[in-house]
Order: structure tokens, then sequence, then C-alpha cells
């Protein structure tokens, strides 16, 4: 969480460095020192801009308009339409590394619901100017937010389904 380098080049880094001295192959550790070192090349996600919130904090509000992808890094977010009133509805809860937003950064319209932390939260900020590369530097991150937007097409057509029964049932 704070970016810093491991000590991976003093530990495995010097084993792969004594071992092509003596030309003697070290593939276990030289492959540790890579996998480290991709990892470390992610840091740059990791200093985007973080946000803390407090528990009970509006991150977004319903009718809010902002090309933000948000991502969950400590904490939980819960998602509600009608926030606050007597037809306040649940919509989900979005733990540490769980993104959401998606609709919002690519659908040019207001958020349909409201975002507010549960406990004291860090979320990672990510606009929609910057969410090209943002994916492209970990697979994993697109995977997150397709994963969002799949869940939320499956509670709209869950919606849709109650709403056709109700019709159904005043014909």
């Amino acid at each position: 969480m704070n970016c810093r380098k491991t000590e991976i080049d003093a530990i495995n880094g010097f084993v792969v460095e004594r071992a092509n001295v003596h030309n003697v192959p070290a593939p276990y550790n030289t492959l540790l020192v890579n996998l480290v070192h991709a990892i470390e090349s992610t840091y740059k996600e990791q200093e985007r801009s973080m946000t803390k919130y407090d528990s009970s904090k509006s991150i977004i509000q319903q009718g809010d308009h902002r090309d933000i992808l948000y991502k969950v890094m400590q904490g939980t977010v819960s998602l509600y339409m009608n926030y606050g009133t007597e037809n306040e509805y649940l919509l989900g809860v979005y733990t540490t590394g769980k993104c959401f937003g998606v609709y919002n950064c690519y659908a040019d319209r207001p958020s349909p619901y409201s975002a507010i932390a549960d406990e004291d939260t860090v979320i990672m900020e990510i606009p929609k100017d910057e969410l090209h590369s943002y994916l492209a530097l970990n697979p994993k991150n697109a995977e997150e937010a397709l994963i969002s937007l799949s869940n939320q097409i499956s509670l709209a057509m869950k919606h849709i389904e109650m709403i056709n029964e109700e019709l159904m049932k005043k014909q």
C-alpha cells in the first residue's frame, strides 16, 4: 500500500548475482526476482489519487455526473437508490479490491445511485481519460471493472423482471 521497494534485490537478487559470477544457474531465484519486479512495476497504479472517506460519508450522490471509476482500496462501500428516503434500496456492497462507477464513466448520464462509505474507507479514483492506461497496466483491473458492470446489468435485469411480474398481476 505504501509503494515501497522490496528487499528482493538484496536477498534473491544477491543469489542470482553470485550465481552468475560462478556460472551456476539459479532459475528459481531469477524467476522470483523477475516476478517481484513485475509487482513493483504496478506501484504507479497505487500512486493514483486516493481519497479517504469517513464512515457514512457520501462518495457519489444519486444524480451526480462524474466520469470516474472508483476502486475500493480499504473498507466497504454500499450503493443505494433513493438513499436517505423511505424508498431507499440497497443495490450492493463493494469491498476491498472491487470497482464501481463503470456505468458513470461511459453512460454520459447522472449516477443512478448514491455510494456511501460503510466504515472508514480509502477509494482510488480513476478519471475516464486515464481509464485506458489504468486498465492496460493490469488486466485484473479490467476484469474487476467488467465484473462490476456485469453485476449492475444483472441487477437491472432482475428489477425489470420484478416490474414485469407486477404488471402481469395487474392485468
